[in-house]
């Protein structure tokens, strides 16, 4: 199971929004990465949620994304956002170390 198309609605967590700001980080980048990003871990047993981890990037800037996805309501939750740590993860971001 993956992320729906393009035209899920999304909301969006208060601690989400504070770290984007922290971590200068926009919506539209978070946007562009939960649509086209890859999932590269799946947490089938989140609650209430399914969720997943997205990779992508922004501007040449690899960006992580956590995502809560409620599919029977057709929303997804940013979680969070994030620039991978380049001494947790390996070269591509993709597999933690």
């Amino acid at each position: 199971m993956g992320l729906p198309d393009k035209s899920f609605n999304v909301e969006w967590r208060i601690h989400a929004l504070q770290q984007m700001i922290t971590r200068n980080i926009s919506r539209k980048d978070v946007l562009d990465i939960v649509h086209s990003g890859e999932i590269i871990e799946s947490y089938p047993n989140d609650l209430p949620y399914p969720g997943f981890l997205i990779m992508g990037s922004s501007q040449g800037r690899p960006l992580h994304v956590v995502v809560a996805h409620a599919e029977e309501i057709n929303t997804v939750y940013v979680i969070t956002a994030y620039e991978p740590d380049k001494l947790k993860w390996d070269e591509r971001f993709r597999r933690r170390k």
